[in-house]
């Protein structure tokens, strides 16, 4: 009975990658340090020896690619706040060529769509409408400003939201629309102030939520193989005007 399930246990394995097609498995770790020294005055001095441990992996299979990436930090000498904590910058199943029109990215990722640049813990989605149409939505939770391992409290006042359409006639030819909303809670903190007459206290600060709507016009044009044009224009919805206007010959 045991060779028998040996057995079974070694056919599943045999087949298991036969079912789900070749997969890759690739990474790169980078490590550094440095070490400097310190003097908060004439008798008093610090010695710091910080290291830095990056990792990047990529497992990938047909029409998936998990994308990880991130970064340790420690100072061996002085004891710093966040000394040893993970800060994770990307880690997304990128699942390509759904139905040969979709693409989809789901977890933590940068995100380039025209006006909106940034990172969410959230969805994309890119649509291929047509031959010259291409579609884009997302949305999702900004990271913690320390990247650490977590979900954003707040989602309602902490979130980024989304879209690009891009058009392509010919190959001369993209013009592409795009606009995106971003709410931003940022945390208090406490700060040593000073009265009128000198008395030094502790005072909490609460700083106003920010508010982003932005949207935005770009189009390039290559006349030549030596001559392109460029133009751009972004459009503040809260302040109702024009925040930029671009435009280039190359």
């Amino acid at each position: 009975m045991y060779r028998l399930n040996l057995l079974l246990r070694l056919a599943l394995v045999a087949c298991l990658p036969a079912s789900l097609g070749a997969q890759t498995l690739s990474g790169r770790l980078t490590s550094s340090f440095y070490a400097y020294e310190r003097s908060d005055s004439s008798a008093f001095t610090s010695n710091d020896v910080r290291a830095y441990q990056a990792f990047q992996f990529d497992f990938a299979g047909k029409n998936f690619v998990v994308r990880t990436y991130g970064q340790l930090d420690r100072d061996f000498d002085s004891k710093l706040a966040g000394d040893g904590k993970a800060r994770l910058y990307n880690f997304y199943l990128d699942w390509k060529n759904l139905g040969q029109r979709v693409d989809v990215q789901i977890g933590r990722q940068p995100i380039f769509g025209g006006v909106a640049v940034g990172a969410i813990d959230g969805a994309q989605i890119k649509v291929r409408a047509a031959h010259w149409l291409r579609l884009k939505a997302f949305g999702g939770g900004l990271l913690p400003s320390d990247r650490r391992i977590k979900l954003t409290d707040d989602f309602d006042k902490n979130f980024m939201a989304g879209g690009q359409a891009s058009l392509k006639p010919n190959d001369d030819w993209n013009v592409s629309v795009s606009f995106f909303e971003k709410r931003q809670l940022r945390p208090g903190y406490e700060t040593l102030r000073a009265d009128s007459i000198g008395n030094v206290f502790t005072q909490f600060v609460e700083p106003s939520d920010r508010a982003y709507r932005l949207g935005a016009v770009d189009a390039s044009w290559y006349a030549s193989a030596k001559t392109s044009f460029y133009g751009r224009s972004d459009y503040d919805f809260h302040a109702e005007q024009i925040t930029r206007a671009e435009l280039s010959l190359r």
